[in-house]
């Protein structure tokens, strides 16, 4: 399937939690960060190796790393490949890594690589089944060090994904299921942004339920938790996010998206305009400046 950015962001903004895919999980490293300030959008393919093709992405580890790598030059070629946005090869690389040794780092990494290679893939059954292969690595992974954050994030992504597709009741349970992945995150790392931007865009993603919605979702379906929902955390958590990731450009957007929803242009202009100034960091980040600069027409029309 060609990968599609637009397609996936915009499915994402529309989620409950409004994942941000992989983006959420770490800053960007120097080495991706120099290369976005010089890179057009949207980001350059991977040579010989078509998005969710994993075939081909192995045969690329294997030209690279020889026939028998071992786990440490596996999972260092899937960090090369992830910081560049390639994420079928990382994907590759830690699943093979996760198949030799099943270590955290293995498990939680090929999790976050196979939900974002969902989230560029067209076909929605093709998707939902990266996503869940996604939850299956992020599930071992919490197993195996559940004190740890990444596990607990790569499973609210993967769920809040799945979450788009499905019908109301189920929505609504996993729903509640996505926050409490989300707060295992930050009560894991207090600092983890990825955790805090999940608990700011689930406030939102309730708020903007029609308030018979949420009426329904409250008294039908035993989502009490929803009551807990409000404008006011949305900001908080997607500030707190901020805060710990000046230069993470979805957090910025989704903030910005609070303060229009919440009657304030002047705040959202302004958080638009800092956030245009940002460099991407994967090909994830130019959509979501494309949208920064679309909600920002909007707001000035």
């Amino acid at each position: 399937m060609s990968r599609s950015p637009r397609v996936r962001a915009r499915r994402a903004a529309a989620a409950l939690l409004g994942a941000g895919g992989v983006a959420l999980l770490l800053a960007a490293a120097p080495l991706a960060a120099q290369e976005a300030g010089s890179a057009s959008c949207p980001w350059p393919p991977t040579p010989g190796v078509p998005w969710a093709d994993t075939t081909a992405a192995a045969h690329n580890l294997g030209s690279e790393l020889g026939a028998s790598p071992s786990d440490s030059a596996l999972l260092a070629a899937g960090d090369t490949a992830y910081e560049r946005g390639r994420h079928t090869i990382a994907y590759a690389a830690y699943a093979a890594a996760a198949r030799d040794a099943a270590t955290y780092e293995a498990l939680w990494k090929a999790g976050r690589a196979a939900v974002d290679v969902g989230q560029g893939v067209d076909d929605e059954d093709e998707a939902h089944a990266w996503y869940r292969r996604g939850a299956s690595y992020a599930e071992r992974a919490v197993a195996a060090n559940p004190d740890a954050p990444e596990g607990h994030f790569v499973m609210a992504e993967a769920r809040g994904l799945v979450a788009l597709d499905v019908g109301v009741r189920k929505r609504v349970s996993m729903a509640e299921e996505i926050r409490a992945d989300a707060l295992a995150t930050v009560q894991a790392d207090s600092d983890y942004a990825g955790g805090w931007h999940v608990l700011g865009r689930w406030n939102m993603g309730i708020m903007e339920l029609s308030g018979p919605s949420r009426f329904f979702a409250k008294t039908f379906l035993g989502a009490r938790v929803f009551g807990e929902a409000s404008w006011e955390k949305a900001e908080k958590y997607l500030k707190r996010a901020s805060a710990l990731e000046p230069e993470r450009i979805v957090h910025r957007l989704e903030l910005a998206r609070v303060y229009k929803e919440t009657d304030r242009p002047d705040a959202a202009r302004s958080e638009l305009e800092e956030t245009l100034g940002l460099a991407p960091a994967d090909e994830q980040d130019c959509d979501y400046l494309d949208q920064a600069r679309e909600l920002l027409s909007d707001l000035k029309d």
